[in-house]
Parts: structure tokens; C-alpha cells; sequence
């Protein structure tokens, strides 16, 4: 297996080959972006993820086969003139990370789409080299739920709260309740005991914003809350002397989660 120089040194040599390959004029006066970004990838299939295939075999198979057309998909619409070579800071840990992710449907569209934007000339610089931690800090299953957050400008959640009488304060039962939904607005509620450390996780990643100093003032904005299978199942668990409360929040996609939904094709 190679070590950490080697493998920085080969991505930088591929990503050297693909800035070579960008002033192949044929390609370019043919206007062929699937065939201009596949010849480019070659070499750097070739140089930059080779040694890195020893980590897993099967990466090795979707790199030669399926990651140039995926790649070359992304980037149909973007003129020849504009595909630059992507930057080793973004490229190196997106194409690491795929050589882990690739199996796994919803991370690999979130790294191949940074990968296009990076090698887009027209908005390479919106390709923050922390984004591809970010996609390596999430897990596949919470993919979904991130998509719809970040399409939103602001959410409603609640924080489920038992106060005991003759108690000062209150015990918090869940954090981070939303009206999660097969399409996040209607049909069955889904259920998922991992969604609050979801959201969590995108609070210490930058993406999202969590207050519950503000509220949406929106008539009905919070009805789903009662109704909710999480909050009847801690009605049930209710003892003598216990009320159960919620307290109103919002979450909204940060700055930076916003800049990172563009970056990866979350639109």
C-alpha cells in the first residue's frame, strides 16, 4: 500500500496531465465536452488513482469504467473552453473519498458534482477545499434529509420538553424534532431515532443553523409538532405529575451550507 507522499504526489502529477489535456485543440473545436473530459480523465486515472485502488479493489473497476461518464454527464452543458484543471486541494481528498464512497449512490453524486464544479472554470473558485470533508463526514442515509434542509431558506423544529409540577426546569426528550415526511411536506411521517444527531452533525460541520430564541409566527406553522408518532410516544411515557411541552426553533441553512449545496448539485 502507498503511503501518504506517494499518493499526494501521484493525484498532483494526474492533475497535472488533466491541465495538459486541456489545451487538446481537437476536442476543443469539436465541442465533444463527454469525449474532451473522458480523454482528460485518462491520464488522470491512470497516474493519480492507481495507487490508490490498493485500498479497495473495487474502486479500481468504477474509476476505469463508470467515473468518466458519470464525470463527463455533469459537465455536458459547461463549454470545453471553460474546463480547467481542477485544484489538488478540492480534486485529491473528492477523489479519496470516492475511491471509499463510490458503492454508495447518494456520496458519490455529492463528490462527482464537486468534482465538475471545481474543474468548471466559471465557478471553480466556489469549490471549497473543505467540502469534500464535509461529504466524508455524512453518512449515506442522512443524504435525503440534508438535501431538503439546504433547498429551504428556514424550517420549523421543536425541542420536546417533560416539565415535572413543583420542579424548576424541564428535561429535554427530544432534540431537533422535524415533520420529516417521505418528501418533507406530505404523505407518511418517517421516523428515524438518528435525524437530531443529523442535525447535529450538520451544525458542527457549518452547514445549518439550530435557535430556539427565534420561532416562525406563521399560523400552523407548528401544528405537525403534536401530532408527530415521536411526541404521542413520550405522551405515553408520561408519569404522575408530568406535562409534556415543546419548544418552538428554526433551522436555516448557514452561509457556508449554502455555498456547499451549490458546490455539490443540491439544488
Amino acid at each position: 500500500m502507498s503511503d501518504g507522499s506517494t499518493e499526494a504526489a501521484a493525484i498532483t502529477a494526474g492533475l497535472e496531465l488533466v491541465k495538459m489535456g486541456s489545451s487538446n485543440q481537437r476536442l476543443r473545436a469539436a465541442g465533444d465536452n463527454v469525449a474532451y473530459v473522458g480523454e482528460v480523465l485518462t491520464g488522470l486515472l491512470k497516474t493519480a488513482l492507481m495507487p490508490l485502488a490498493v485500498v479497495n479493489a473495487r474502486a479500481e473497476v468504477y474509476f476505469n469504467s463508470k467515473f468518466p461518464a458519470e464525470l463527463a454527464a455533469k459537465m455536458k452543458d459547461v463549454p470545453t473552453k471553460y474546463i480547467a484543471s481542477p485544484k489538488p486541494s478540492v480534486a485529491g481528498p473528492a477523489l479519496q473519498g470516492l475511491g471509499y464512497s463510490h458503492e454508495e449512490d447518494s456520496l458519490r453524486d455529492l463528490y462527482v458534482s464537486l468534482l465538475a464544479t471545481a474543474m468548471d472554470g466559471r465557478v471553480a473558485s466556489t469549490a471549497h477545499p473543505g467540502f469534500a470533508e464535509i461529504i466524508g463526514a455524512l453518512s449515506a442515509d442522512e443524504v435525503s434529509l440534508l438535501n431538503s434542509v439546504l433547498t429551504r431558506e428556514i424550517l420549523p423544529c421543536a425541542e420536546v420538553r417533560i416539565k415535572t409540577e413543583g420542579v424548576e426546569g424541564w428535561n429535554v426528550v427530544h432534540r431537533h424534532l422535524i415533520d420529516a415526511k417521505s418528501d418533507m411536506g406530505s404523505g407518511i411521517p418517517i421516523v428515524n431515532t438518528m435525524n437530531s444527531a443529523y442535525i447535529d452533525n450538520w451544525v458542527r460541520l457549518g452547514l445549518v443553523e439550530v435557535s430556539y430564541m427565534s420561532y416562525l409566527t406563521v399560523e400552523g406553522a407548528y401544528d405537525w409538532v403534536e401530532p408527530r408518532p415521536e411526541y404521542i410516544a413520550n405522551v405515553g411515557a408520561l408519569t404522575e405529575g408530568q406535562n409534556l411541552t415543546y419548544e418552538r426553533g428554526v433551522i436555516r441553512p448557514s452561509a457556508f451550507g449554502i455555498a456547499f449545496a451549490s458546490a455539490v448539485g443540491i439544488r
